[in-house]
């Protein structure tokens, strides 16, 4: 329970009456002061408004008792005060729910943007290369490429991108099966799936200074 130090005009006027209980216009300035008394015990006076108590709840009457003598007691009508405190609480409630929800939408929008769709992403480019080992890698690095910003996520395509185009250069058509087989089998690399037999052309093309080219263009051969 809170406990509440600030000096209450209703409990200091009790105990004041009950110090001076000859004091009838003390009494009197009592009741006039606080409209909302329904009830006053005390040194043979008693005051009870009984039909505004039997339509109060009792969490709205509140009883004060005078510190130096017990028999002096007052009871009052606190319902606008309950009623306000419960209005107050459930707009603070309100606002909470509100605050919650947006900062729970505001967060489940960035992970999807920064994490599930690029994962989903990537479960499709590999899913596409399962299907079709040699497809066009250019297209989905393209489509991939629009967003300006760069983070974990969009590195870690652009590598599987490139890890599947190294693996379609080097093993070529003749082992798009190899590759087709070894995506759809859990990813491990078996280099020993059965091929099959393909017709091939084979060319042979000399190019002049082809040493010197490569170590002026370096990585942009």
């Amino acid at each position: 329970t809170e406990t509440n130090y600030t000096p209450d005009a209703r409990q200091l006027t009790l105990d004041s009456i009950a110090k001076f209980p000859d004091s009838l216009a003390l009494r009197d300035s009592y009741f006039q002061s606080h409209e909302n008394i329904v009830s006053f015990i005390g040194h043979g006076y008693e005051f009870s408004d009984q039909l505004r108590l039997e339509g109060l709840r009792a969490v709205e009457v509140l009883t004060l008792f005078a510190d130096t003598n017990d028999s002096v007691s007052a009871q009052f009508d606190i319902s606008s005060d309950v009623h306000q405190e419960a209005w107050t609480s459930l707009l603070i409630t309100f606002f909470v729910s509100i605050l919650l929800a947006t900062m729970g939408l505001l967060f489940s929008r960035d992970a999807y943007k920064m994490v599930i769709h690029p994962i989903e992403k990537m479960k499709s480019t590999i899913q596409s290369l399962s299907e079709n080992p040699l497809l066009h890698l250019e297209r989905i690095r393209s489509r991939g490429s629009s967003r300006s910003e760069s983070n974990e996520t969009d590195m870690l395509q652009q590598a599987i991108t490139k890890m599947a185009s190294l693996l379609q250069v080097g093993f070529g058509s003749a082992g798009a099966e190899i590759i087709a087989k070894n995506l759809s089998d859990m990813g491990d690399l078996n280099p020993m799936v059965p091929g099959i037999r393909v017709n091939a052309i084979f060319g042979f093309c000399d190019i002049r200074d082809f040493t010197f080219a490569t170590e002026g263009l370096q990585q942009d051969v």
